[in-house]
């Protein structure tokens, strides 16, 4: 039976260039690291002390948004936030492969969440729905902004050390500590090429040399 292409065989998705997001406003994609959206979302807020900037994410990235908007919010005092869910169409556009096909464009619509932060209470609507007001002083871990920068460095610097427990030293980089099995080559090798060679040559043959040698020597001299 001969292969039959698919119609999405003779079409390529155009790509697009993504337009440019402005300063307050942070894109999350689906990573598992949060620690660099944290940091630069902290100085925008602390150090370059802007009203508001907004986090925003659509899929799989919308878990990693709520919890950048979490840790800020237990990490500065008088955060408020904002959540606001919203559909944004979205146009791809497929080119053909082959003459004759005309360009086919679709249309879809994209769910996205915003999470709107701000220091100022009067920046954000505190009767609007998603709207959270900053949490209790005993709640927040208040860092300063070099505290909560050092603290993420220091983390992400410790998830890109290798983790423990495979390899030793492999092709000139520490990976762990499973390198320690050649400890079963070293005492092994150790012990049968020392004791036992040491052993069987030193004792046997000065026994044998000394014993025969002083033996003989004497029977013969007497």
């Amino acid at each position: 039976m001969s292969y039959q292409p698919r119609t999405t065989d003779k079409y390529v998705k155009i790509k697009k260039t993504a337009d440019k997001a402005p300063e307050n406003e942070i894109r999350i994609r689906a990573i598992p690291r949060i620690g660099r959206y944290i940091a630069y979302a902290a100085t925008l807020l602390l150090e370059k002390k802007m009203d508001k900037i907004i986090i925003k994410a659509s899929g799989n990235a919308a878990k990693s948004a709520c919890q950048i908007a979490e840790i800020l919010r237990h990490r500065i005092l008088g955060l408020h936030q904002q959540n606001h869910l919203k559909t944004t169409p979205v146009i791809d556009e497929y080119e053909p492969k082959e003459e004759g096909l005309e360009t086919v464009v679709v249309e879809r619509k994209l769910a996205v969440l915003e999470i709107h932060l701000s220091l100022n209470e009067d920046v954000l609507d505190s009767k609007a729905v998603g709207y959270q007001a900053p949490l209790p002083k005993e709640e927040v871990q208040a860092e300063e902004l070099k505290t909560l920068l050092e603290g993420r460095q220091k983390r992400e610097g410790d998830e890109d050390r290798p983790r423990g427990g495979r390899g030793g030293y492999r092709r000139g980089r520490y990976t762990g500590s499973r390198g320690g099995r050649g400890g079963r080559g070293g005492p092994r090798g150790g012990n049968r090429g020392g004791p036992r060679g040491g052993n069987r040559g030193g004792s046997r043959g000065g026994n044998r040399g000394g014993n025969r040698g002083g033996d003989r020597g004497g029977d013969r001299g007497s």
